[in-house]
């Protein structure tokens, strides 16, 4: 049993095969569906994953993002979602003579950050939802989607209101209704 991982679901215990490639790790979360999910501990816990960052306290997710990611986390997060820096970049709204600055500087600002942040909980949530496969999830985020007016999800995340509509798209899909 130590080459499994153990997954809570609708409160039935679920066993995964624990996945050994770094590009296709993930953190499952241990809820139980029968209450509601707003424990920000649960979810802060799972956020970031695909940066390097392990932080827990929603508040220190504010201190981090008020200081700026160091640019390795730029790097960590493209490294696990596999797309070219240009397109990464592209998502979060930096050009590429900024990146090359901020790659000098070892440091994004603080609204750089926050887009970083939104795309990395955009990635990590397509992921849950193909259930750890991330080359299926990036191929869904790299496709246009009718139910998003045949934007790219990629695309929309350039955007909170963006974020926003793939986030309830992922909900829809997540939740069997059909979009």
């Amino acid at each position: 049993m130590s080459n499994t991982q153990t997954k809570v679901k609708d409160a039935r215990v679920v066993q995964r095969p624990r996945k050994t490639s770094r590009k296709k790790m993930v953190k499952w979360k241990i809820t139980n569906k029968s209450h509601a999910s707003s424990n920000a501990e649960e979810t802060a816990h799972a956020l970031g994953y695909s940066m390097g960052l392990q932080i827990v306290d929603p508040l220190e997710w504010a201190t981090k993002l008020e200081a700026g990611f160091p640019y390795s986390r730029f790097r960590e997060l493209q490294h696990n979602i596999g797309l070219p820096a240009s397109q990464i970049a592209d998502a979060i709204q930096i050009t590429p003579r900024t990146l090359t600055r901020r790659k000098g500087k070892g440091r994004l600002t603080p609204p750089e950050s926050d887009r970083l942040l939104r795309l990395a909980r955009i990635y990590e949530a397509t992921v849950e939802l193909f259930e750890g496969d991330s080359g299926a999830a990036v191929q869904w985020l790299c496709a246009a989607k009718r139910a998003l007016g045949g934007h790219t999800p990629l695309e929309l995340v350039r955007t909170d209101i963006g974020t926003r509509e793939v986030e309830q798209l992922i909900g829809r899909l997540e939740h069997g209704v059909f979009s």
